[in-house]
């Protein structure tokens, strides 16, 4: 119910504004057409449909469907990791790379099969639409609950997996591999027209390689080490929280903002575009800080108090499966997670091996994108 809370009321503020702003997409998909975009159901309906209302708001359809599954699969973990806490740190592990297998998998299926079956093109929960739908997408949370646990372990003692504390002992190197990441998502070709079709090819290698770069842009803020950090340091400041804070509707409100300054031009035909962009952002800085204090923020403190739990008591109350501790068993799990300890050779040898995986994927990505073509 929190989440939700948190989601559909500023949602619902936002999609208003576009609609009164005249920038929200509706079509001709009448009453129907309304009643999916405020349901957040735009996904599970053929064609044009995804892009419903508020573009990006398809995103917030899978993040919805997230919401609805995660219940379930903290069930399964819980049933599946009960007899002691090593054992429930490898079910966790476990469940969440079946999560990426099933993404992997799906999003396969969609490109090689489902795409090309116009039999499945229905008016609703068309399976050639897939693609859009939670089940692609699963490896996006799984990485971050697996960043989660890691911080768990970490912050009861643990050490990281190997992999992970190589990257993150040297922020450098984890944003160079990002930087190498971005640098292969520049040679897939992306269109420059905002929310063009990018193909199934494309766009199943464009979410793979940004979730590679938001893994390894987020590895050295989440796992610094005894100093803080400039890193750390810039996102504990206040202006870093403040947007942190109303990130959401500047998601929400960005595009509708910028298209509005654009269409009505205030300083004039050929306007600075700088200018407009800045006056874009500051608008839209300013309604999101707006609609957090007087809709958000109440709403969804009224939808905690009502359901009788607070963010800091949910936290507390977690169920002990998945609350990673320290104890006897310590000296099993270290041995599990990380089996010797890091040398200077072995830590550049897994640098130089991904720095080599990066190099042989930007220079082949182009060969790569024919498969399917």
């Amino acid at each position: 119910m929190g989440r939700f809370a948190r989601i559909l009321p500023g949602y619902w503020i936002a999609l208003l504004g576009a609609i009164a702003l005249g920038s929200a997409q509706f079509l001709n998909a009448g009453v129907s057409g309304y009643l999916t975009a405020f349901g957040l159901a735009q996904n599970y309906r053929l064609g044009g449909m995804i892009f419903l209302g508020i573009a990006v708001a398809w995103t917030l359809v899978i993040e919805a469907s997230f919401y609805i599954f995660l219940p379930g699969f903290a069930w399964v973990m819980s049933r599946f990791g009960r007899s002691d806490r090593h054992h429930a740190l490898r079910t966790q592990i476990i469940g969440l790379s079946m999560l990426v297998l099933i993404a992997l998998v799906t999003k396969i299926y969609w490109l090689v099969y489902l795409q090309s079956n116009v039999d499945l093109r229905r008016t609703w929960v068309p399976l050639s639409q897939l693609g859009f739908w939670l089940p692609a997408y699963l490896d996006w949370f799984a990485v971050g609950m697996l960043l989660a646990l890691c911080w768990a372990w970490r912050a009861t003692g643990g050490r990281l997996p190997r992999v992970v504390s190589i990257f993150a002992a040297h922020s450098w190197v984890s944003w160079l591999v990002a930087a190498g990441f971005t640098l292969a998502l520049t040679r897939i070709g992306i269109p420059l027209r905002s929310f063009a079709e990018f193909g199934p090819m494309r766009g199943f290698l464009y979410d793979e390689l940004a979730l590679c770069v938001g893994a390894f842009l987020v590895l050295p803020a989440l796992f610094a080490g005894p100093s803080p950090g400039m890193i750390r340091r810039i996102l504990a400041s206040r202006f870093a929280v403040f947007l942190g804070t109303i990130s959401f509707g500047i998601y929400l409100w960005n595009a509708t903002i910028l298209d509005f300054v654009y269409r009505h031009e205030p300083l004039g035909v050929g306007g600075s575009w700088f200018l407009y962009s800045l006056i874009s952002l500051v608008a839209t800085l300013f309604i999101s800080y707006i609609v957090f204090i007087l809709a958000e923020r109440p709403i969804r403190d009224l939808a905690h108090k009502w359901s009788g739990s607070s963010r800091l008591g949910s936290s507390l109350n977690a169920k002990p499966s998945f609350v990673i501790e320290i104890g006897a068993e310590r000296h099993r799990l270290d041995k599990w997670v990380e089996a010797r300890d890091s040398s200077r050779v072995s830590d550049a040898v897994i640098i130089s091996c991904t720095f080599g995986l990066l190099l042989i994927i930007s220079l082949g990505l182009p060969s790569f994108r024919g498969i399917f073509g």
